[in-house]
């Protein structure tokens, strides 16, 4: 049905409204997305934009899956502290005029945690434990602990990773969406 309704938009070249709850067919039909709650608008824009830089935490929980990663944090000196582990924020793009030391709340997705080589390249990287480990085909989920808290990532469907397993994992800080803590709007 998708590839129908975009051959139908292609062929008429109209503007079209489509409305669905489906985060699949928003991002694969639409030109612009309008994330919707409560009747109000959350974040309208391409689906670049709402993927990749979500206006808000609950934009950002929205689209996407498995969803992005919500770790507490608190940005001081330019540096982003979760829990002992201080994460640098170089490449980081910051909303204009927004405060940048405070509470926060760091989302990841589990797309942009790295391993192997790519982790010892990383801005940052640490050592985890595999404690949960989801073939999904083309993608394995990992799940783990990070300053105390869930983490999930995704690694290659052809990985073979074991429970209890340590991996060396690492961020890609500047793909990072960081929310204060109390408007909860991207910063």
């Amino acid at each position: 049905m998708r590839l129908e309704i975009s051959e139908m938009h292609n062929r008429l070249g109209t503007t079209m409204i489509y409305v669905t709850h489906d985060q699949v067919e928003a991002m694969t039909l639409a030109d612009r997305i309008a994330v919707m709650r409560g009747g109000l608008i959350m974040q309208l824009g391409t689906p670049d934009q709402i993927y990749n830089r979500p206006l808000n935490k609950y934009v950002a929980d929205f689209i996407g899956s498995p969803s992005m990663n919500f770790l507490e944090g608190e940005l001081k000196d330019g540096q982003l502290h979760i829990g002992e582990h201080v994460l640098p924020t170089n490449g980081y793009e910051f909303v204009e005029g927004k405060s940048t030391d405070g509470p926060v709340w760091a989302g990841i997705r589990p797309e942009h945690v790295v391993t192997g080589e790519l982790a010892d390249k990383a801005a940052y990287s640490t050592e985890i434990e595999v404690e949960i480990v989801e073939p999904m085909g083309s993608d394995t989920l990992i799940w783990t602990k990070f300053a105390g808290k869930e983490l999930r990532f995704r690694m290659d469907g052809t990985a073979r990773v074991a429970i209890g397993e340590k991996l060396r994992i690492g961020f890609k800080v500047a793909a990072t969406s960081l929310f204060d803590m109390t408007s909860e709007e991207r910063i």
